[in-house]
């Protein structure tokens, strides 16, 4: 019998390896941890944020969550933090219920994959995928 999907188990530990999420290995070399602690400028955006995203989710969910979003702020301080952001690091973290991993892949996404450049002053990247769709 062939498997057509990735059993639910294996998963998030799949999404990690395809984009080559290693265990507590961070750019800068600035651990998960010590990131999170840090406050900055996106600070109280992010507190409000926070409590409006993803509803079922409870204290100590929204409590990873803005963590994880405090940490990308300080991390990438020239992105920082922008709504929407909110949204897919939520998505994560609903998906792996495990707080590194889904910093871990945030990270990933955002500065690996170039989401981050939809979040960058002027929204370059979404000005692109703008006008591309608007040639169609």
């Amino acid at each position: 019998r062939v498997m057509v999907r990735t059993p639910g188990d294996f998963r998030m530990r799949a999404w990690s390896l395809a984009l080559g999420v290693r265990d507590g290995a961070r750019p800068g070399g600035m651990a998960y941890q010590e990131l999170c602690q840090q406050d900055s400028r996106w600070t109280s955006l992010i507190d409000a944020d926070v409590g409006r995203t993803f509803k079922l989710f409870d204290e100590r969910q929204q409590q990873s969550l803005r963590r994880i979003l405090r940490a990308y702020a300080v991390h990438n301080a020239d992105v920082g933090y922008c709504q929407g952001m909110n949204m897919i690091a939520g998505f994560i973290l609903a998906l792996s219920g495990d707080e590194d991993e889904t910093f871990g892949i945030f990270l990933a996404l955002m500065d690996h994959l170039g989401l981050s450049e939809f979040y960058q002053d002027g929204f370059p990247k979404m000005r692109r995928y703008a006008a591309v769709c608007m040639e169609l």
